[in-house]
């Protein structure tokens, strides 16, 4: 093929816009998805804690709170559920921490505090060792009485982060098939409209 041709000029310019176009979409998809999974986990947490908050810890004060964490095993279970929850008093001393997820998917010791200020709600990531994410909500929280605890409820990112790999897995592969696709479509379609331009240049050649 002519690489200074009109028809090989129209096909290259029409295969690079489509593929730009492509790839700007995939982009986007990409990273609305990756909002939307985080957003949602994040706010899933952030209910959690607050639910922890109201149920548990509405009519609670220092001393006499030993009774939360049972409770917080009880109703939550969270090394069940991959999940992490920690409860601090005001005076910085821990009230519940869960322990290590029966998935082993991370290490709730390792976990740094959530600075004691009074923020009301907040959420941070944590990397921790080989490289895992944990997604942290915490509540600052009062209790009628006037005790103050920050209740932090946290969840791995590692299911979200498997999601996106295959997605962008799948864009990776698609989009070069999609544009070869549209590139030959595009051939045929300049082939059959340059039809005539082609006899009338042969006519002129003879």
């Amino acid at each position: 093929m002519n690489m200074r041709s009109l028809r090989f000029r129209l096909v290259a310019w029409y295969a690079s816009l489509l593929a730009a176009i492509f790839v700007a979409l995939g982009v986007l998809t990409f990273a609305g998805l990756r909002h939307f999974l985080e957003t949602n986990l994040r706010d899933t947490q952030m209910r959690r804690a607050r639910q922890i908050a109201d149920t548990l810890l509405l009519n609670v004060s220092h001393p006499g709170d030993a009774f939360i964490a049972p409770e917080v095993e009880a109703f939550y279970a969270p090394e069940a559920n991959d999940r992490f929850i920690r409860i601090t008093r005001s005076d910085g001393s821990v009230l519940y921490a869960s322990g290590k997820p029966t998935d082993d998917s991370f290490d709730s010791s390792a976990i740094p505090r959530a600075p004691l200020t009074r923020n009301g709600e907040g959420s941070r990531r944590e990397r921790l060792p080989g490289d895992k994410v944990l997604l942290i909500a915490s509540l600052d929280y009062k209790t009628s009485i006037g005790a103050r605890y920050v209740v932090e409820v946290g969840a791995p990112m590692a299911r979200i982060e498997a999601m996106l790999d295959q997605v962008l897995l799948f864009l990776a592969l698609g989009l070069p098939i999609v544009v070869i696709v549209a590139a030959g479509g595009g051939y045929l379609l300049v082939k059959r409209a340059l039809a005539p331009v082609d006899q009338i240049a042969r006519k002129a050649e003879q």
